[in-house]
């Protein structure tokens, strides 16, 4: 068996919607019954991956058309054809929160809009599948980071005193 490199890529991208739609994702967040993950080694205070996916989600009718139009020209610039959304979800960090190292497999690409990040709190980690090196990142609050969904990836353990917020999407 042989083993050729090849380039695997990731985009950091600005939502320019951000400081708009910033505290309307958050009230509706808040507003959201939401459940916590406490499973092996994961641990994540507040999040909706878990709730019925008929239940409606009122933070996705505020990103709508916004998002979309946004990662239209991420998969543009990716030369990516007709992508489909497969599903969205947020989780919110607190202290000591942690999202151990998974992959995305039912989908091609998976992103990660950081709605809050303040400093001191991680991005995700990323591991180069041959190199298997760890890479992170440098996203700010407002980037949505979007790469292979076969990319295995971490929050790391969230050692500040403030929330993270992110929304993540998985696309086909």
């Amino acid at each position: 068996m042989q083993k050729f490199s090849l380039s695997i890529n990731y985009v950091i991208s600005k939502f320019d919607k951000h400081s708009l739609l910033k505290n309307k994702l958050l009230d509706c967040i808040q507003q959201d019954p939401g459940s916590s993950v406490k499973e092996g080694p994961n641990r994540i205070s507040k999040g909706d991956f878990y709730i019925d996916r008929e239940y409606q989600r009122s933070y996705i009718e505020v990103l709508g058309d916004h998002l979309y139009n946004h990662m239209d020209k991420v998969f543009q610039f990716l030369e990516y054809d007709q992508p489909v959304f497969q599903n969205i979800w947020y989780q919110q960090y607190y202290k000591n929160d942690i999202h151990s190292w998974h992959q995305h497999r039912a989908s091609t690409w998976a992103s990660v809009y950081y709605v809050e990040l303040p400093e001191g709190t991680p991005g995700t980690l990323l591991k180069d599948p041959l190199s298997k090196e760890h890479i992170m990142p440098n996203v700010k609050e407002g980037d949505i980071l979007t790469f292979p969904s076969m990319v295995w990836h971490c929050s790391p353990v969230n050692v500040s005193n403030n929330r993270k917020t992110i929304i993540a999407f998985n696309v086909e």
